[in-house]
């Protein structure tokens, strides 16, 4: 089940994918969010990185996983009520293009406060595995 409060549509994208900017709500009443410090709810980083997942695959046609969280910094929480603003920025790693890398900066659209920033490694799924 994805995690996903809306169906992912891009407010911003260039022609080749390689930089996009996608906003989302942070809903109190979602699946996610409940039981996340109680009294206190904040988006679980996990969903955070399910829905870069879902970005990267979004603009890569799918079929990527994620292999490798090179860097992640969480810097302020995201609350109920958030606007998320995510800004990717993916290019290939590889000459062949097997590996994709992705920069994400996210920050809450309300007052543009940085809550996380993550560069990851994404690889194409093994079906054969």
């Amino acid at each position: 089940m994805s995690a996903l409060p809306v169906p992912l549509t891009w407010n911003e994208r260039t022609p080749d994918n390689t930089h996009a900017v996608l906003r989302l709500p942070v809903d109190h009443a979602a699946d996610y969010m409940a039981g996340h410090y109680p009294g206190y709810p904040i988006l679980p980083g996990v969903v955070v990185m399910d829905w870069v997942q879902q970005a990267v695959d979004s603009l890569h046609d799918g079929g990527l996983r994620l292999h490798r969280l090179d860097r992640a910094r969480f810097v302020a929480p995201l609350f109920p009520g958030d606007i998320l603003e995510i800004t990717l920025r993916t290019r290939p790693r590889e000459p062949n293009g097997e590996e994709i890398h992705a920069h994400a900066r996210i920050v809450r659209h309300s007052d543009h406060r940085l809550a996380v920033e993550l560069d990851a490694t994404f690889t194409p799924v093994d079906t054969h595995a």
